[in-house]
């Protein structure tokens, strides 16, 4: 049996470019549809990104007993979300062809996801990174707004980050246009993008960017003529509002920054939910394709 050092994945199942849709990466990297097989580790790679990466929830929670917390009750909390997702077709990963297994069982299976959720052991982000052993580096996932996300499937993820449901809660009610007019009534008409995750070895390679850039022209060739995405990071933000396809426009219908954002509290008092240290521009961008 070949040792976990030796072992390099070859395999190029549900590639997902075409002649007329080329890869935007070099050749050790392809975009692939995701399966129903890869949405543990798609969940992994979504709660792992945002806990320990961004730069809001790791303002918001801090302490690292905290995020484990989340993690690992996050997994069955975030199926849905996820999975919903991965069976529309439209959701994506960027592979790692050069890919080291680094076990047996994950090579035999294509990738494996190795979290104990029973024993939620102790782990720090490195390990618990280190334990979805995975050539998927990244992941977009999508799904057509003609089939929304059912709410209720969602309350247990929203338990665990109320505050993602009060910035969802924002821009819809600070969004100036009809909501009529930006809901599909039939299916390809917009694309739902919702989850951008890149794991920590994988970033600053411009995966982002270039798969933002690619999923605009996949959907355009679907025959999508919109594409809806709220971003948390301005980095992301600042690629999606400006769309580099022929014919392709966009706008920011609403935003707001979360240092700015004020609740209150049971006693009556004011105050910051993200915290005294989470600064970043949130937003929501419509692209015309």
């Amino acid at each position: 049996m070949a040792t976990t050092t030796e072992t390099i994945t070859k395999t190029a199942n549900n590639v997902a470019t075409t002649p007329d849709l080329p890869s935007p990466f070099a050749s050790r990297y392809e975009i692939r549809r995701l399966t129903e097989k890869d949405i543990p580790v798609a969940a992994a790679i979504m709660l792992h990104t945002n806990i320990f990466s961004s730069t809001v929830w790791t303002h918001v929670y801090p302490e690292h007993s905290t995020r484990l917390n989340i993690i690992y009750d996050g997994m069955p909390a975030a199926d849905y979300l996820v999975r919903h997702q991965v069976l529309s077709g439209h959701s994506f990963g960027v592979f790692d062809t050069e890919y080291r297994y680094r076990t047996s069982s994950a090579e035999a299976a294509a990738g494996e996801l190795q979290w104990d959720l029973t024993n939620r052991p102790d782990l720090t982000a490195e390990e618990l990174d280190a334990q979805i052993d995975s050539p998927i580096m990244s992941i977009a996932l999508s799904y057509d707004g003609f089939n929304p996300l059912d709410m209720s499937k969602l309350a247990a993820l929203i338990g665990l980050l109320p505050l993602y449901g009060a910035i969802f809660h924002r821009f819809d009610t600070t969004d100036p246009r009809d909501p009529e007019s930006y809901k599909p009534t039939a299916e390809k008409q917009i694309l739902m993008r919702n989850s951008t995750s890149t794991r920590v070895p994988a970033q600053g390679l411009g995966i982002m960017s270039k798969m933002a850039n690619w999923l605009m022209l996949y959907a355009q060739k679907q025959g999508f003529k919109h594409i809806n995405i709220e971003a948390f990071s301005e980095v992301v933000g600042q690629v999606w509002r400006n769309p580099k396809g022929k014919g392709m426009s966009a706008i920011e219908p609403t935003a707001f920054r979360v240092e700015d954002f004020k609740a209150v509290n049971e006693k009556g008092e004011i105050y910051r939910p993200f915290g005294e240290k989470c600064v970043q521009r949130v937003c929501r961008v419509f692209v015309n394709l």
